[in-house]
């Protein structure tokens, strides 16, 4: 958790640090390896994040942190067949990993899709949304104001 709230805040080296010292408490932590290879994403370091994605396990989201980091190195058909194998598996129970991939890629109507979705499904990860940098390009939209208030999270401050 501190490693995202430090991706949140900007601080790329200290979440790196912070993620890597959860994997050693707990080197199959569901989502460690997801949180790792988004803050190395962050400092460019591409092929680092590629490795630890393939360290997570399905339910850390394995398959969206493919996707994400595929579409960064450009490898856009291993990005989407990797979010329509995550689509497959997991879409009926976690939608906000699916709509984090679609803002990553800039696909912003579907990403509003898959967050209602998310708020349908009661995804608890959805509550994450203000933190999240994938969410940046959204924030002026009405739609991410509308859902911030379906969540009851207009008024919590968050860096944006």
């Amino acid at each position: 958790m501190l490693a995202l709230v430090l991706q949140a805040e900007g601080r790329a080296e200290e979440a790196e640090t912070e993620a890597r010292r959860c994997l050693t408490i707990n080197p199959t932590y569901a989502y460690g390896h997801y949180a790792l290879a988004y803050t190395l994403l962050l400092q460019h370091k591409d092929g680092e994040s590629l490795d630890e994605c393939k360290l997570e396990t399905a339910e850390g989201g394995q398959l969206n942190c493919l996707a994400i980091v595929y579409a960064r190195l450009g490898r856009i058909d291993d990005s989407d067949a990797a979010l329509n194998r995550s689509i497959q598996t997991r879409g009926d129970s976690a939608a906000f990993g699916v709509a984090r991939v679609l803002a990553y890629r800039g696909q912003n109507e579907r990403a509003f899709e898959w967050l209602n979705r998310a708020y349908e499904q009661r995804d608890p990860v959805l509550a994450y949304i203000k933190g999240d940098p994938n969410f940046r390009q959204i924030r002026g939209d009405s739609r991410y104001k509308a859902l911030l208030q379906k969540l009851n999270l207009e008024t919590v401050s968050a860096q944006e």
